[in-house]
Protein backbone atom coordinates (compact mmCIF):
# COMPACT_ATOMS: atom_id res chain seq x y z
CA UNK A 1 0.00 0.00 0.00
CA UNK A 2 0.76 3.21 -0.67
CA UNK A 3 0.49 7.00 1.20
CA UNK A 4 0.57 9.55 -1.05
CA UNK A 5 0.42 13.11 0.70
CA UNK A 6 -2.22 13.46 3.56
CA UNK A 7 -4.25 10.69 1.32
CA UNK A 8 -4.92 7.36 2.80
CA UNK A 9 -3.61 4.33 2.02
CA UNK A 10 -4.13 3.15 -1.46
CA UNK A 11 -4.31 -0.24 -2.64
CA UNK A 12 -2.91 -0.83 -6.36
CA UNK A 13 -3.66 -4.26 -7.72
CA UNK A 14 -0.49 -6.42 -8.58
CA UNK A 15 -0.28 -5.45 -12.29
CA UNK A 16 -0.89 -1.88 -10.94
CA UNK A 17 1.69 -1.98 -9.26
CA UNK A 18 4.08 -3.91 -12.02
CA UNK A 19 2.83 -1.11 -14.30
CA UNK A 20 3.72 2.02 -11.63
CA UNK A 21 6.99 0.21 -11.56
CA UNK A 22 7.54 0.32 -15.06
CA UNK A 23 6.50 3.43 -15.66
CA UNK A 24 8.97 5.24 -12.93
CA UNK A 25 11.89 3.15 -14.42
CA UNK A 26 10.83 5.04 -17.77
CA UNK A 27 8.92 2.30 -19.92
CA UNK A 28 6.77 3.19 -23.05
CA UNK A 29 3.31 1.81 -22.91
CA UNK A 30 4.52 -0.17 -25.61
CA UNK A 31 7.83 -1.68 -23.23
CA UNK A 32 4.91 -1.76 -20.73
CA UNK A 33 2.75 -4.14 -22.52
CA UNK A 34 5.24 -6.35 -23.30
CA UNK A 35 6.56 -6.88 -20.05
CA UNK A 36 3.01 -7.26 -18.41
CA UNK A 37 1.74 -9.44 -21.42
CA UNK A 38 -1.15 -7.20 -22.07
CA UNK A 39 -2.75 -4.91 -25.07
CA UNK A 40 -1.40 -1.28 -25.32
CA UNK A 41 -5.23 -0.37 -24.64
CA UNK A 42 -5.13 -2.76 -21.64
CA UNK A 43 -1.80 -0.55 -19.89
CA UNK A 44 -3.59 2.87 -20.98
CA UNK A 45 -6.50 1.65 -18.74
CA UNK A 46 -4.09 0.35 -15.87
CA UNK A 47 -2.22 3.36 -16.06
CA UNK A 48 -5.81 5.63 -15.85
CA UNK A 49 -6.88 3.98 -12.97
CA UNK A 50 -3.96 4.22 -11.33
CA UNK A 51 -3.68 7.87 -11.83
CA UNK A 52 -7.45 7.84 -10.35
CA UNK A 53 -6.16 6.21 -7.75
CA UNK A 54 -3.37 8.26 -6.82
CA UNK A 55 -5.55 11.21 -7.96
CA UNK A 56 -2.52 12.50 -10.02
CA UNK A 57 -3.94 14.19 -13.57
CA UNK A 58 -0.39 13.05 -15.20
CA UNK A 59 1.90 10.60 -15.38
CA UNK A 60 4.74 12.84 -14.59
CA UNK A 61 2.04 13.43 -11.25
CA UNK A 62 2.08 9.77 -10.42
CA UNK A 63 5.91 9.57 -10.24
CA UNK A 64 6.08 12.49 -8.45
CA UNK A 65 3.83 11.41 -5.74
CA UNK A 66 5.36 7.99 -5.64
CA UNK A 67 8.86 9.53 -5.19
CA UNK A 68 7.26 11.96 -2.38
CA UNK A 69 5.40 8.85 -1.04
CA UNK A 70 8.74 7.29 -0.29
CA UNK A 71 7.78 4.42 -2.43
CA UNK A 72 10.00 5.07 -5.47
CA UNK A 73 12.27 1.77 -4.17
CA UNK A 74 9.01 -0.20 -3.86
CA UNK A 75 7.58 0.52 -6.85
CA UNK A 76 10.68 -0.54 -8.48
CA UNK A 77 11.24 -3.89 -6.98
CA UNK A 78 7.51 -4.86 -6.55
Amino acid sequence: MMTIGDAPRVELTDRQRAVLRLLCAGATDRQIAAHIEASGRTVQREIARVRAVLGAPTRAAMIAATVRAGELDAARHG
